[in-house]
């Protein structure tokens, strides 16, 4: 066994207690651990006395020694009081338990060779089998859509009025307000994303957590996080006592909710497709759910009964037998009309379609060779709705460059137009103005563009 004497304390002790070190001879420090630990100390009270602060007195952390086969029992011990798997929330803030952090130290972080990698997998060596996530989410996405259904009216879910990108899991239109399922209140990038998207169409934006993190989620206008706990109180209130005694017992109950939740969703798509129905007299299209909003999409009916005519069959509707709807001369014109005085603009051909329109641009084409045909059918000036749609883009774009300017108290570039930085691109400008500088021209002085 090798000896070294310490350069502090002049102890000669055994190699294993000094630290590493590859630049010196012997592989080693010259302090022994103890020394380095008291010198280490010295020199921080030394900087925290310059710096105007006072250092605690140092303590021992209180799981720093536990071993690995200790830390597997605590997972053992809580399986045995509460029933069900730990998750890392319940390992975050509590003085009973190590930190989930001490876990991943132990078992993936200093060590290379080990073939853990997750949370899952650390439950697996303690032979306790961890919570299948996904039914989990799902039966929590299923209790906040009964949640919210009780405590904000009338709701409606995966809407997709904010774009095909965009389909928050409730949307409440009476309150403009966008409310979505989440585990806890993290903050991530995906979150972020989901909130500027509801926030560009004006609505606000609650979270609604079953867990609550030690650390702040976002902190940004119109966002709120909603607790179970406050949820709870509500429902209580209003006495729904069964609904409270799942989403506090989710850990434990949340496979029961696996077939539960997907006849909900199965039977909130047969109440629209008979309200379809009702409102239109007539057995709906795919067509029909395509990017609209007040209805589920087709792929999401597909999704659970299969086909689309599976669903009319339990909707108790008769299947349709023609693949294209027949023609109808007034409804044409009329969704025409309704697009022009909705958007103030006629319709572009990719636009004539379902949502907007019952028919699409081929049957515009067949029966009037195109829109100005069918506009001039009904009676109205082409050319005038034509220009005052073309001066409606010219200011709208127009709008996009000086939000740019007032953001970044300049101009933008000729090499920064286009939609990475949501302004028009540059061929837009040369077409509607003739070059850049005719561009700033207008701006600084009003001038009305040719066209």
């Amino acid at each position: 066994m090798d000896y070294k004497q310490c350069k502090y304390c002049k102890e000669t002790i055994e190699l294993s207690t000094f630290n590493l070190n590859k630049s010196s001879k012997d592989g080693h420090q010259k302090y022994c651990k103890e020394c380095n630990k008291y010198l280490n100390r010295k020199y921080k009270e030394r900087k925290a006395s310059r710096e105007g602060r006072v250092m605690l007195p140092y303590r021992t952390k209180q799981y720093s020694t536990v071993s690995d086969e200790e830390l597997l029992q605590f997972i053992k011990d809580f399986f045995n009081e509460f029933k069900r798997a730990p998750t890392t929330c319940d390992f975050e803030n509590n003085d009973k338990y190590p930190h989930f952090k001490t876990y991943y130290r132990h078992f993936i972080y200093y060590k290379s060779d080990t073939k853990v990698s997750s949370w899952n997998d650390i439950l697996k060596l303690a032979g306790v089998s961890p919570l299948n996530y996904r039914d989990f989410w799902s039966a929590w996405q299923y209790l906040v859509e009964i949640s919210a259904s009780i405590l904000e009216g009338d709701c409606l879910f995966q809407y997709c009025g904010f774009g095909l990108d965009f389909k928050p899991d409730i949307y409440i239109p009476l309150k403009h307000k966008v409310i979505d399922a989440a585990t806890s209140n993290y903050a991530c990038k995906h979150k972020e994303k989901q909130y500027k998207k509801a926030t560009d169409k004006g609505a606000c934006v609650e979270y609604w957590c079953l867990n609550k993190n030690s650390r702040p989620g976002l902190t940004l206008p119109n966002l709120k996080y909603v607790f179970a706990d406050e949820i709870i109180l509500k429902l209580s209130a209003l006495g729904h006592h069964k609904l409270c005694y799942d989403i506090k017992n989710l850990h434990l109950v949340y496979k029961d909710f696996k077939d539960v939740y997907i006849n909900h969703k199965k039977d909130y798509i047969i109440k629209k497709l008979k309200e379809f129905h009702a409102k239109n007299d007539r057995t709906p299209y795919v067509r029909d759910f395509i990017g609209n909003p007040d209805y589920p999409s087709s792929s999401t009916i597909t999704n659970l009964f299969g086909t689309f005519n599976n669903a009319l069959l339990a909707s108790e509707l008769n299947i349709n037998t023609f693949a294209n709807l027949p023609f109808n001369e007034k409804v044409a014109k009329d969704d025409l009309i309704n697009f022009i005085n909705k958007h103030g603009r006629l319709p572009l051909c990719r636009e004539l379609g379902p949502p907007n329109t019952t028919f699409t641009q081929k049957v515009y084409f067949k029966y009037w060779r195109g829109i100005e045909g069918c506009v001039n059918s009904i009676g109205l000036n082409y050319m005038k709705l034509k220009y005052s749609a073309s001066t409606l883009n010219v200011k709208l774009r127009l709008e996009q460059i000086i939000e740019f300017k007032t953001f970044n108290n300049r101009m933008p570039a000729i090499n920064e137009f286009g939609t990475k930085n949501n302004l028009p691109s540059y061929h837009w400008v040369n077409d509607n103005f003739g070059s850049y500088k005719n561009l700033i021209t207008h701006l600084e002085n009003c001038i009305e563009p040719n066209f």
